[in-house]
């Protein structure tokens, strides 16, 4: 859970974690790591995401945001292949401080 750690250290709101296709949805404060690892526990047989920014427990969408630690791209595959995205971040002038490969299976 060091990954949360890090990426919220200096941020308010609540995170948000969601559950597909259950479209299960849950708010967790912060420093709720055990919350949110209960929560992907409960629902390990779906699809598990978070919102990067941080949310106010009302809602998903943009007007729910409180925060926004970092700036981040979410690629996806079925367009894009992994090559194509190895040399686009090579020309790219800034490196990225973090890669998450999430594997859907």
């Amino acid at each position: 859970m060091k990954f949360f750690e890090t990426l919220y250290q200096f941020s308010e709101g609540k995170i948000e974690v969601r559950a597909l296709p259950s479209k299960k949805q849950a708010f967790f404060e912060i420093s709720d790591l055990p919350g949110i690892m209960s929560f992907c526990k409960q629902n390990e047989k779906d699809h598990l995401y978070f919102g990067v920014a941080t949310r106010d427990g009302k809602g998903g969408k943009k007007e729910n945001i409180v925060n926004i630690p970092c700036v981040w791209a979410d690629v996806d595959f079925k367009d894009t292949s992994r090559e194509i995205l190895a040399d686009r971040l090579s020309k790219f002038p800034f490196k990225p401080s973090l890669i998450v490969n999430g594997i859907c299976q």
